[in-house]
């Protein structure tokens, strides 16, 4: 299907043909009427759009998407549609409305029981009040999301979730409990070779054994920070 074409030249990071075929489908899937194909255009040319940094006309895609998936009633797209309006308006600094919809995002997650997108939407409630200073919260959220990761098994978030909680440990000056948790996410993003999450717990671990004097430690995973820096 033309919306499949799209899906591969997304992949490829060719923006403008997948944004022409998804637009195609979604003028066919309008000629027939199909609510729920158009909302899938809609949302697919949505996140080609922030993929670019286009982030205006990423959010008017998933809002029109978002309010048809309310009128068909599918929970779980609507959660879906709920956090990339969150992360939209995360990424144009407005805490407050991305609060709003992450918080929203987590409502509907926790009613249809999707332990996933709870941990998600924990985490990115998370992430906005560490930017806001509020580690005590932040470090609850946290901390719930990495207990939704482990519960089903998903290691790549119980990575990201480790050094978020050692980031906060360490600006409470909490260096011991931060070194455990970034060591243990850096040994897990290693495992599963997951190059973003060994960057931030390197970067972690550098900063802590810095904080504790131990400076060979120190080098050592700042060396391996800027080998994945780039």
């Amino acid at each position: 299907s033309l919306s499949n074409i799209g899906i591969i030249y997304d992949i490829q990071g060719d923006f403008a043909k997948a944004i022409d075929y998804y637009t195609r489908s979604l003028k066919i899937r309008e000629e027939f009427g199909d609510n729920n194909g158009i909302a899938d255009c809609l949302n697919n040319i949505g996140v080609i759009y922030r993929q670019q940094g286009e982030t205006t006309k990423a959010i008017d895609y998933f809002k029109r998407s978002l309010k048809i998936k309310e009128q068909i009633g599918n929970q779980n797209d609507i959660a879906l549609l709920l956090m990339n309006i969150g992360n939209i308006y995360k990424m144009q600094g407005n805490a407050q409305k991305a609060m709003d919809y992450y918080t929203r995002s987590l409502k509907l997650k926790e009613k249809i029981i999707d332990k996933k997108g709870i941990a998600l939407c924990l985490l990115n409630i998370g992430n906005i009040c560490d930017d806001q200073g509020e580690t005590t919260k932040a470090i609850d959220y946290y901390i719930r999301s990495l207990k939704n990761h482990e519960e089903i098994g998903d290691i790549k978030g119980t990575a990201i979730s480790l050094y978020n909680i050692g980031g906060i440990y360490s600006q409470q000056g909490e260096y011991l409990k931060s070194l455990d948790c970034n060591t243990e996410s850096l040994s897990i993003a290693q495992k599963i070779g997951n190059i973003e999450t060994i960057k931030f717990a390197s970067q972690g671990l550098w900063v802590t054994y810095k904080k504790l004097g131990k400076y060979k430690q120190a080098l050592e995973m700042h060396e391996l920070y800027m080998e994945t820096k780039d």
